[in-house]
């Protein structure tokens, strides 16, 4: 009954873009036409590197108002269907990574409850979908630490080292980690170096946005 509820209330009513907070045309997906326009004209980020990746890529750009928009939306508005959908135009707009298997950054069990999902899981999905690669859990985070955006970037590299860890072998596997933001890099470098440990043959790290 509830789900007919919220269906007949969709039908009904306008829907409005989570960005430009402008009516979002029908049938389109999670933003509307002009958002989705702005963000593929955003250019890849180039220059930014993880120092423990074999390769680092990252697409968007907090330079754009929209992307900032964007990232904000997918971890605070609780858009899980376009963190998903963001992984898809991920995965069409960069070269298809020669991996066995992506791999999100993990969440604290406490800001995955309240936030109910984990954008770079969902963003991994997305990509997955479009590449044909299987997303693997290796890397879990058993501790609840400070959010690394309100960390001055000597305490982020501290913090991030102990902070990830990888249950399993992963030996002579090639992989990719996948995140929603990079910052620093310290979430991604912790998160490669705990791969390469677990013995891992390559590593490389991905992100959707590159900002503060």
């Amino acid at each position: 009954m509830y789900q007919l509820t919220q269906s007949m209330m969709a039908a009904l009513l306008p829907e409005i873009c989570p960005l430009c907070k402008q009516l979002k045309q029908q049938h389109a997906e999670s933003i509307c036409h002009a958002c989705w326009h702005e963000l593929h004209l955003s250019r890849q980020v180039e220059g930014f590197i993880v120092n423990l990746a074999s390769e680092t890529t990252v697409w968007l750009s907090y330079d754009s108002a929209v992307v900032k928009a964007c990232m904000h939306a997918i971890k605070f508005n609780h858009l899980e269907q376009l963190a998903f959908t963001l992984g898809r135009c991920f995965a069409h707009n960069v070269n298809k990574p020669a991996v066995d298997a992506l791999v999100p950054v993990p969440l604290s069990w406490r800001r995955q409850y309240f936030r109910g999902f984990n954008q770079a899981e969902a963003i991994a999905r997305g990509a997955s979908s479009v590449w044909d690669l299987p997303v693997k859990h290796l890397i879990h985070r058993p501790k609840h630490g400070k959010a690394q955006a309100k960390l001055a970037m000597t305490a982020r590299l501290q913090s991030s080292l102990d902070r990830y860890q990888c249950p399993e072998a992963v030996d002579g596997q090639r992989l990719l980690v996948m995140d929603d933001t990079a910052t620093s890099g310290s979430t991604l470098n912790a998160c490669a170096h705990t791969l390469w440990t677990s013995g891992a043959s390559w590593v490389s790290v991905a992100a959707l946005a590159h900002g503060a």
